[in-house]
């Protein structure tokens, strides 16, 4: 917030208050707008400097001001400060005092810097950082604010190698199954990813509110399952090529796979299934973060990749013990 704001009566006239402008325009960085007070410095309206200059000199400006003017108090925080200016096209932004007494004011330049600030530690929190870390910074705070994020990622491979290593006799019976688990692991974790980034950026900016949950939550699902479907007729189709006809036909290159076709379905349902499910966790994680009060960007990147691999891979062997091993 700045503190150098032009300010002019309602009952000063065009001319009055361009020769104040000239007295204080040098004192001024931003000059957007002209800020209408009382004499207790009550704010009353605004005018702009193209309105001020194109109205008659013996003109009000009480006439020519807007009274519909934006302000913020001075206790409210600046992301928010930001999302107003953004929300409304505003140039300058009034800031006053809990009686109405205009302070100072917020310029478009400040709320720019405000905005990329904050995108900037959402997208540091995002992939696992804490958010303030500097190019500056010294080894040991930069490996502190990295740390515990790896080590709860670290963590979260652990459970999803136990989750293997139950299902070790299942991938001893079909060893093809064990060349789907990076798929399934890394669609997983990219579904969950794009859904929660489309979230954790509209909570940001305003658009989103953890109370319309419902309805991000049915959208996000609805693309998913358009997603989901396209990739499993895709990975039906691949499964049949590789494992069927271009293992018949080059069999000391690819080794052929029992009930190709059964294989097929069980990878293209798997793909769905965990595509969807990643989305749908993707957009509930960071909108339940934040009606609990913590920050979605901050624990949504780790959680959602951790939480979207071992889901991937139980709905994975699970359907694979199903509809293929009995019949291999």
């Amino acid at each position: 917030m700045s503190d150098e704001v032009l300010t002019v009566l309602a009952e000063w006239t065009v001319a009055e208050a361009t020769e104040e402008i000239r007295r204080n325009a040098e004192d001024t960085q931003d000059l957007y707008v002209v800020f209408v007070i009382d004499s207790s410095k009550h704010l009353q309206g605004f005018v702009t400097i193209r309105r001020l200059l194109l109205s008659p000199a013996e003109a009000t400006i009480g006439d020519i001001m807007r009274t519909d003017v934006r302000y913020v108090t001075t206790d409210v925080d600046q992301e928010e400060v930001a999302r107003t200016m953004e929300r409304y096209d505003l140039v300058s932004l009034a800031v006053v005092d809990d009686e109405q007494r205009l302070v100072g004011h917020v310029a478009i330049d400040d709320a720019m810097d405000v905005i990329r600030e904050e995108a900037e530690e959402d997208y540091q929190r995002l992939s696992g950082i804490t958010g303030d870390e500097e190019p500056t910074d010294s080894v040991f705070r930069i490996t502190r604010g990295r740390l515990p994020w790896l080590f709860l990622g670290m963590i979260g491979a652990v459970f999803a190698g136990s989750v293997i290593g139950v299902y070790e006799e299942n991938i001893r019976r079909a060893s093809v199954l064990a060349a789907f688990i990076p798929v399934v692991m890394a669609m997983a974790g990219n579904a969950g990813i794009q859904s929660s980034a489309i979230i954790v950026q509209g909570l940001a900016s305003g658009e989103v509110w953890s109370a319309n949950m419902f309805r991000r939550l049915g959208k996000e699902l609805l693309v998913a399952i358009v997603n989901g479907l396209a990739l499993a007729m895709m990975m039906l189709v691949v499964v049949l090529l590789l494992f069927g006809w271009l293992a018949t036909v080059w069999s000391s290159v690819v080794t052929p796979a029992p009930e190709p076709t059964r294989l097929a379905v069980t990878a293209g349902l798997s793909l769905f299934a965990v595509i969807v499910l990643a989305a749908g966790i993707g957009v509930a994680t960071p909108l339940m973060l934040d009606r609990i009060g913590v920050d979605p960007a901050l624990a949504t990147g780790p959680f959602i990749t951790t939480s979207n691999d071992i889901i991937g891979l139980i709905v994975f062997f699970m359907l694979a013990t199903t509809l293929y091993l009995p019949f291999v």
